[in-house]
């Protein structure tokens, strides 16, 4: 009986509550944590954690692909890599998080826009796994 091959790619998919920002196949990503920078490669263990203000960085075929994100939520299983990150505001600048503020009413929006976000780019099926975990 033969091993099960590990995978190649890692599975991303970024939103926000406006859009979808990437989804589809990285060699790695590498993602701005509340306590340092965190390199996703195929195969990485699951893992919840809190998105920093900061520079998303995205190995593909096509080459380096940087997405800028105020923060939010990193979630990894066995299939995907989802990031929840908050709204894109126009003003938003990577290199001076420390301008983003979020009242608990901004946050509560949040939540709901990015639960209306996922429920539009994930199936039902991986809604259910996202609840679970």
């Amino acid at each position: 009986m033969s091993e099960p091959s590990a995978p190649d790619r890692v599975n991303l998919l970024v939103v926000t509550p406006e859009q979808v920002l990437f989804d589809g196949a990285a060699h790695w990503v590498q993602i701005p944590l509340c306590d340092g920078l965190l390199g996703v490669w195929p195969g990485h263990a699951p893992l919840i954690a809190s998105l920093a203000a900061g520079e998303l960085m995205i190995s593909t075929d096509q080459g380096l692909q940087s997405i800028a994100v105020p923060g939010g939520i990193l979630r990894i299983d066995v299939e995907r890599c989802v990031v929840l990150a908050g709204g894109l505001s126009e003003g938003f600048r990577a290199s001076r998080p420390e301008a983003i503020e979020i009242t608990s009413t901004d946050r509560e929006q949040l939540v709901a826009d990015m639960e209306e976000a996922l429920r539009e780019a994930l199936s039902e099926e991986e809604l259910e796994e996202l609840q679970a975990g």
